[in-house]
């Protein structure tokens, strides 16, 4: 079970199935006889024009994820004096495209071994009354944890993603340290990022999508049908011009509710923006 199965089984479950099966198979069996290729289920069809429709282009624009890139070894192609390109592969994104980009930052590893940390510990390490000296081992660890993490030499927000994987930075860049990129990533291809307690609200997205596609393409044929063959539809008809408000109530939900649940679904990003306002402990 992921976020795109439940949201299918959402959709069959709320929407009758012989309106599914007039809006998303509409060719008649007979027609189908003659094609050559098997046609597609009516599960990968809703998948293939509804979740990967309109709803991962939407989500996908919000962005899904926040991560920090290394891209250590990647050649830095000079385009003028202050422009410059790096082209990403998408091994380094597990395969999944980069919406945005926030920040090239270059770091520098301060070079402290870890033979030397305990070599240090265990010269430094003296004894009174039976017990260890807690003072001078802590100030040793303080030290040591500082040597430790990486230091921020530069970085710009002057950067921006072209032709979907190559990043297009337009500042001065420093010599030395190690370049990383902080970007946001679309979804994969089951929204695995997406937290188990954000599947409801993303299958209520999904739904008003399937409403509005439905609506958008049998509300005319239901209307020819009558004129022309003269057919009752009754509550066939009825079920599909109620979802009439279908695209408003989609906009108005994505745009109110879930871009913030999805932002708030990202931890990092999240966790940065309330530091933000915040600032951070000292």
């Amino acid at each position: 079970m992921n976020a795109v199965m439940y949201s299918l089984m959402e959709i069959k479950r709320k929407i009758p199935a012989p309106i599914l099966e007039k809006a998303f198979k509409p060719v008649q069996f007979n027609q189908l006889r003659r094609d050559p290729f098997m046609p597609a289920s009516l599960d990968n069809l809703i998948i293939e024009k509804i979740i990967n429709g309109p709803v991962r282009r939407d989500c996908d624009t919000a962005g899904a994820t926040e991560v920090t890139i290394d891209l250590k070894g990647l050649p830095i192609e000079k385009v003028s004096n202050d422009k410059y390109c790096i082209h990403i592969p998408k091994r380094l994104t597990n395969g999944r495209e980069i919406t945005s980009a926030l920040a090239l930052i270059f770091y520098s590893m301060n070079s402290v071994s870890t033979d030397s940390m305990f070599q240090g510990l265990s010269n430094s390490t003296t004894y009174t009354n039976g017990g260890c000296n807690n003072n001078q081992n802590n100030e040793l660890f303080t030290g040591l944890t500082k040597s430790l993490q990486p230091m921020m030499l530069s970085q710009t927000s002057n950067v921006r993603i072209v032709n979907g994987a190559t990043l297009l930075v337009e500042d001065v860049i420093m010599p030395g340290g190690t370049p990383h990129l902080r970007c946001i990533l679309a979804n994969d291809t089951t929204f695995s990022t997406l937290a188990q307690a954000a599947w409801k609200q993303f299958s209520k997205l999904c739904v008003l999508a399937a409403k509005e596609y439905i609506y958008n393409n049998l509300v005319i044929e239901i209307d020819t049908t009558e004129l022309v063959g003269g057919q009752e539809l009754g509550k066939f008809k009825d079920i599909v011009e109620s979802y009439a408000d279908a695209g408003e109530q989609y906009e108005e939900f994505y745009n109110d509710k879930w871009r913030k649940i999805q932002f708030m679904a990202d931890v990092p990003r999240h966790a940065r923006f309330i530091k933000s306002l915040i600032g951070k402990f000292k």
